[in-house]
């Protein structure tokens, strides 16, 4: 493993947006009704209703990081990977602007290598299909870490490792579960002829 791509909400932190809220907001701004905030960002990548409506969505993120707190296992992760020299981006369909200001506040940007947003990229495959050129790595060389199942079976064909953080609680197993695997993963380079 060489590099980790963990998302934001869900994985590094909990923004605890009301999302439904902000779909019902975001569509009286766009004057018909959004459905899905990840099929509307896809959809419309580049054009102006999208900058209208990320505009609306990154009010609401920007009021959430405020009082986010990041997860503490994902940090530990973070810190680790960057000890070990493994890079470590995020990947997020949230704003720009409110990562860089969450990463910031808890002083965890110099342990990142990238940050890929929205407004970068319309789908995670297509950041993580930009860090593999990056990196010039192989697919089974990075590690993608995800709460939605939708995010991870979009990119499983890419060749990438896909670990599925399903709820909050999960988080710390399943970060102390990658943790270990770094471990062994770096003993075992350790004695190799």
């Amino acid at each position: 493993m060489k590099v980790i791509a963990l998302d934001f909400d869900g994985v590094l932190t909990s923004l605890n947006i009301n999302w439904r809220r902000v779909r019902e907001v975001a569509s009286l701004r766009a004057g018909f009704r959004i459905e899905s905030l990840l099929d509307f960002w896809r959809d419309n990548f580049g054009s102006k209703i999208f900058q209208d409506i990320s505009d609306v969505v990154r009010e609401f993120e920007e009021r959430a990081v405020e009082t986010a707190k990041p997860f503490e296992e994902a940090v530990k992760l973070v810190e680790e990977a960057f000890k070990r020299g493994i890079k470590v981006y995020i990947v997020s369909m949230q704003s720009r602007s409110s990562i860089l200001r969450f990463l910031e506040k808890f002083s965890l940007l110099e342990h990142i290598s990238g940050v890929f947003s929205r407004e970068d990229f319309p789908t995670k495959r297509e950041m993580l299909r930009r860090i593999l050129q990056i990196e010039k790595i192989e697919p089974s060389e990075l590690i993608f870490i995800d709460d939605l199942k939708r995010n991870l079976d979009e990119c499983r064909d890419l060749g990438v490792k896909c670990v599925h953080v399903r709820d909050i609680s999960m988080i710390a197993e399943s970060l102390n579960s990658l943790q270990q695997e770094m471990f062994r993963r770096e003993s075992s380079d350790l004695h190799s002829p």
